[in-house]
């Protein structure tokens, strides 16, 4: 099957699942530190590249979501206190 059959009959592809308890744990985390850190967000050019990786990262769910943290990413990526769980973002 291909890379992307998370949910079809037959999908070999491990599921990352992440329970929802842990979800809302790390929102409140990286929310909590965006807020303290003043709200700050990246510059276009390296949300772009912070996109982009993830866009070719396997953990990447749905188009939007981390499947190793839960955030969406389109809104992670942006905050410049959030890091890849993989760090796979340059700091």
């Amino acid at each position: 099957m291909e890379k992307n059959c998370e949910g079809l009959p037959g999908c070999k592809k491990k599921k990352d699942k992440l329970s929802l308890l842990k979800r809302a744990q790390n929102f409140i985390s990286t929310t909590t530190k965006h807020v303290a850190g003043g709200m700050k967000n990246i510059n276009d050019t390296d949300y772009m590249i912070r996109i982009r990786t993830c866009n070719t990262c396997d953990k990447l769910s749905g188009g939007n979501t981390c499947s190793m943290c839960g955030c969406y990413i389109p809104t992670k990526a942006r905050w410049e206190v959030s890091d890849c769980p993989l760090n796979k973002w340059k700091k």
